[in-house]
């Protein structure tokens, strides 16, 4: 078997493949090179949580949709964002959380409205302490907030 070696860098905002740039790449190194962003998207994102739409009998915690689309209760509709934005999706009523965060968060299972089974991040007292909020007067809140207040 012929092995290749293959070499990906990030210099000054361009991304290289073997020292080229893409359009310079043979076709095998494009198809690696698009395979790799690929599990890099599916691994590297955040996920948004809304604290301000999560009440405290809800079994769930709401999450942002893609492309700022609105709600969900389940992770199989949330956003997968490749960045977030300080004071929009990172503010007193939303928190971006990356995927190890999420990795850590207890999870349970659902039938939505259509009867499809869906997966939920659980309100709870575990999760809550991993994210670092808490609900003060029906409200959740991050800890850091409470304490500034």
């Amino acid at each position: 078997m012929n092995k290749q070696q293959i070499t990906i860098q990030l210099i000054d905002g361009r991304w290289l493949v073997n020292n080229k740039q893409l359009h310079e790449c043979s076709e095998w190194e494009r198809e690696f090179m698009n395979q790799f962003f690929q599990q890099y998207k599916n691994e590297n994102y955040y996920t948004i949580l809304s604290l301000k739409h999560t009440r405290k009998d809800e079994s769930q915690i709401t999450l942002w949709r893609a492309n700022n689309q609105g709600y969900s209760t389940c992770l199989e509709y949330a956003g997968k964002y490749q960045s977030f934005e300080n004071g929009y999706h990172n503010s007193e009523n939303n928190m971006p959380i990356d995927k190890q965060t999420l990795d850590k968060l207890d999870t349970g299972k659902r039938v939505n409205d259509y009867g499809d089974e869906v997966t939920i991040i659980l309100n709870s007292k575990h999760n809550h302490s991993v994210l670092g909020i808490q609900f003060i007067n029906e409200k959740l809140l991050r800890k850091d907030d409470i304490q500034n207040n």
